[in-house]
């Protein structure tokens, strides 16, 4: 009972939809089942946490049913009713908060009854509220297809001998809604591939780029974004399509989603992490503005509530290395209890310890690193990289030595990592390695060629912080 699927949707639930969802019971609209009723009745008395001993089977199943002395399927047939009819009750919901969506049945349902004054008034009514709508994205283009293929088929019984533009309207919005949406899935896809291993099939993306080259829909601005970030993802050495595209989603923040601006602003993101991870160091700086306007605009938490443990790390991680160390610790104790994940305290202890590393503090570094308990493939890799660092400043050789080993061993083993990822660790650890070797030897020789091929190895994980500890072998 405690774990039903019946209580897992119930506790997903806020106060507020509990009470609405009581409401929607009791409506003969909906349903007309009163042992449902009850039983919901029974159960919300428990909420939030339905965990109660008053919701063991055997209970719930004595009190729905005190005419029964044998346990039977009459309990698991009422919860598979109510469970129905709670998801029923979420869709009507969803449903009730999709204004164009509605707009478009209810055009639909005035055609079907012919009641054709009606459905112009409705039709010309939802047209225009798209159109006042203050953003543009996919989903609006779509309805705005729909809304033209109604207007035509309407046209085709109605004022099939007379000239109109509704055929062509279709036309256009069905450019519009499929090239932003090819575009807008497109570099979703480029960048997922430039994180991990996976292979996708991008069919027609070569023609849609020509084709937006010399189109008006090019001045599209959603079209116009995604299209200039397919080109940046392309060529990822281009500073130029950076900066573009940079001063492009500032341009248009008002009039493109906040989903759409912040899928722009993660890419830009992406982009300078590419850049500082072959020694472009001046774009740590640019990550740092791009994840504050981010805050500023309030694109990082989903509905107003969490935060993606992936932007809370880099946003602290990238403040860290910065040397913004007031700055990176304000925000990881603000925003450390709304993180959207159960993980949260290991995420904290890493990028604890991660700030005393940068401060000095290798010891206590060390302590939070050994607090860390997640094995998600991301976090384990950065925390044995910043474990591998952390020994290295401690001078614990044997353990610096055994961390590296067993690091090489586990990037051969790997498989679900990128390759460019897993070349740039394998790379670290090679690095490492030898400026460990150089440190340690009996004279202090001439280090001149250490640094050529640190210098040379650009897509190196930490590269500036063995290029610094090489450099420190010269004093």
């Amino acid at each position: 009972m405690y774990n039903s699927k019946l209580i897992r949707l119930l506790r997903s639930m806020s106060k507020n939809e509990v009470s609405s969802l009581g409401k929607y019971l009791v409506s003969p609209i909906f349903n007309t089942n009163e042992k449902a009723v009850r039983l919901f009745q029974l159960v919300k008395r428990h909420y939030p946490r339905f965990d109660a001993p008053d919701l063991s089977k055997d209970e719930v199943f004595r009190r729905m049913f005190p005419e029964k002395k044998v346990m039977d399927s009459s309990l698991r047939a009422l919860m598979s009713q109510l469970t129905n009819l709670v998801t029923e009750f979420l869709s009507f919901q969803e449903y009730n908060r999709r204004k164009f969506l509605k707009n478009e049945l209810l055009v639909l349902a005035l055609m079907e009854r012919n009641l054709i004054d009606l459905f112009r008034k409705a039709l010309q009514s939802a047209q225009k509220e798209l159109e006042k709508h203050k953003y543009r994205d996919t989903e609006i283009y779509h309805h705005m297809f729909r809304l033209s293929i109604i207007s035509f088929e309407h046209d085709i019984v109605y004022k099939n001998r007379e000239p109109g533009e509704s055929l062509n309207k279709v036309v256009n919005d069905l450019d519009t809604f499929f090239i932003s949406s090819k575009l807008r899935y497109s570099a979703a896809t480029i960048n997922r591939q430039l994180v991990i291993d996976e292979a996708f099939n991008l069919s027609l993306f070569e023609e849609i780029l020509s084709f937006v080259q010399d189109s008006p829909l090019r001045e599209t601005p959603l079209v116009k974004l995604y299209y200039l970030m397919c080109l940046m993802l392309l060529d990822r050495e281009s500073e130029t399509r950076f900066y573009e595209l940079k001063e492009l989603v500032e341009t248009h923040k008002d009039s493109v989603s906040i989903i759409d601006t912040r899928q722009v602003y993660t890419v830009l993101i992406n982009f300078c992490l590419t850049q500082v991870k072959i020694g472009k160091e001046e774009f740590l700086r640019e990550t740092f503005v791009l994840y504050k306007q981010m805050i500023q605009q309030d694109l990082l938490r989903k509905s107003n509530k969490y935060m993606s443990v992936h932007h809370y790390r880099n946003i602290a991680m990238v403040a860290i290395r910065l040397k913004e160390f007031e700055w990176a610790e304000d925000f990881m104790e603000s925003y450390k209890n709304k993180l959207e994940t159960e993980d949260r305290k290991d995420i904290y202890a890493y990028l604890k310890a991660a700030l005393s590393f940068e401060m000095g503090q290798y010891e206590k570094a060390k302590e939070y690193l050994l607090d860390f308990h997640l094995i998600d493939v991301f976090y384990h890799l950065h925390w044995k990289i910043l474990m591998i660092k952390t020994y290295y400043e401690l001078n614990e050789n044997t353990a610096l030595e055994s961390a590296i080993e067993a690091f090489r061993i586990y990037l051969l083993r790997e498989k679900s990592l990128a390759r460019n990822n897993i070349t740039s660790c394998q790379r670290f650890v090679n690095l490492v390695k030898k400026v460990h070797r150089r440190k340690n030897a009996v004279q202090t020789k001439d280090i001149s060629d250490l640094l050529d091929e640190i210098n040379s190895n650009t897509n190196t994980a930490e590269l500036a912080w063995i290029r610094q500890k090489a450099t420190e072998l010269q004093k």
